[in-house]
């Protein structure tokens, strides 16, 4: 429910902001993250040498928690009076098989 007209309380945290217990978790992960990095390695070595696909997988995970994934774009575009939509994820896939 929002907050009343009048209220004196606060107007609460900003839209988008993470609320404190989530920063704190992510600043938690950081930190196990920082303090074990020359281990990782290590874990994954010791995983391929039984189940290397299980490796690859666990490498493609970390990956997420370092390089931001890429969002899906598209644009509208005019020309010639014919709008033409062309969503790029699908360009690109189309690309990949030629």
């Amino acid at each position: 429910m929002p907050f009343e007209e009048g209220n004196k309380l606060g107007k609460g945290r900003p839209k988008g902001s993470p609320n404190k217990t989530t920063q704190e978790m992510r600043d938690a992960i950081q930190y196990i993250a920082k303090n074990n990095i020359e281990k990782f390695q290590v874990w994954i070595d010791k995983i391929a040498e039984t189940n290397p696909i299980k490796a690859m997988e666990l490498n493609i995970a970390m990956y997420e928690y370092f390089i931001p994934k890429l969002q899906r774009t598209e644009t509208d575009i005019t020309t010639n009076g014919k709008e033409i939509n062309i969503p790029l994820s699908s360009w690109a896939n189309d690309k990949k098989e030629s």
